[in-house]
């Protein structure tokens, strides 16, 4: 039986994932859906707008996808409660994966069962041979590695702490949301440093996975570069290094195909964004960020900023 191939990107939030998938989105044969993990709470739940405007009820692609996992056109409530915490659904069975054991008990197997059909309904009305899932949340990308139907590409996504830190400490609201007051999710540098921490850890943890596909790459790399690391993604699954160049003009990144773009979640402002779309690095945090927090998000995090071949006191020159 043929496996679908998912492309995961793995992180901590506020690394580029969204505008990577974005762009990804416009290739032939890729469908990029952002944060699908969010489609039970933000799409089946509150009904928010996809990326083309739409409401999610009402969008044909998501109809047509959610029909063939509930064929009966009832989905069950405790289904949508479930999965509308991904964090929750990975760490419920995260010890069994990574023991390479699954649960047998009735409502697992069922939320498995239609977490696989989701993904094979995905492939089936998009034509997409390869789809692109930006959750980031390594708990839940643990949870899909279980399912045998899925070939996962896990694409671990790093960004300097010290970036991250800052840009989940900025407050400004969600233009998505129709009307309703939502903020983007903020949190102080120690909340988001330790959850840096965690997520990260947790992808390392994914090369564990038997028959999971893993690459890093570095935000600030892709910033700098971005035709070399995209290329080295299409690489990474299988084609040829030099495809994303038909997709790069003088403009930045086309959609040459009028690829629709119906993710469900992720940063609004890119995800809603319409047109070419041009790579810009985001240093502020170099100049605006205080010395003592960056110092500290240094210090919590240094063996990993070591690790991931970052400067522990950087300059603008050397990012």
């Amino acid at each position: 039986m043929e496996k679908i191939n998912v492309i995961f990107i793995g992180g901590s939030g506020r690394s580029g994932s969204t505008v990577i998938t974005k762009i990804i989105n416009y290739w032939r044969g890729f469908i990029g859906l952002n944060e699908v993990c969010y489609l039970w709470r933000y799409g089946l739940d509150k009904n928010y707008p996809i990326s083309n405007g739409e409401l999610f009820k009402e969008s044909t692609f998501w109809k047509d996808v959610l029909l063939k996992v509930f064929p009966n056109g009832t989905i069950p409530r405790n289904q949508i409660d479930f999965f509308s915490h991904p964090n929750l659904v990975g760490l419920k069975n995260i010890v069994r994966h990574l023991l390479s054991e699954m649960g047998t008990d009735s409502d697992t197997a069922s939320y498995i069962k239609n977490i696989e059909q989701l993904y094979i309904s995905i492939a089936e009305v998009s034509k997409a041979k390869y789809i692109v899932d930006s959750s980031k949340t390594p708990d839940y990308a643990h949870f899909l590695s279980s399912i045998d139907r899925l070939n996962i590409y896990f694409i671990h996504l790093v960004r300097d702490p010290r970036g991250v830190a800052y840009s989940w400490n900025k407050k400004f609201r969600r233009n998505d949301t129709r009307g309703e007051a939502v903020s983007m999710t903020s949190f102080k540098w120690v909340e988001s440093t330790l959850r840096w921490i965690k997520w990260n850890i947790g992808c390392e943890l994914i090369k564990r996975r038997k028959g999971v596909k893993y690459l890093r790459v570095r935000y600030e790399d892709f910033v700098q570069d971005p035709i070399n690391i995209l290329g080295e993604m299409t690489s990474f699954v299988g084609l040829d290094k030099n495809f994303p160049k038909d997709y790069f003009t003088e403009f930045g990144f086309i959609n040459k195909h009028d690829a629709e773009d119906i993710s469900v979640w992720g940063n609004p402002h890119v995800r809603n964004s319409e047109g070419a779309i041009k790579v810009k690095g985001d240093d502020q945090w170099m100049k605006e960020y205080s010395f003592r927090k960056k110092l500290m998000v240094m210090l919590l995090t240094f063996p990993l900023l070591l690790r991931y071949n970052y400067s522990l006191f950087p300059t603008q020159k050397s990012i």
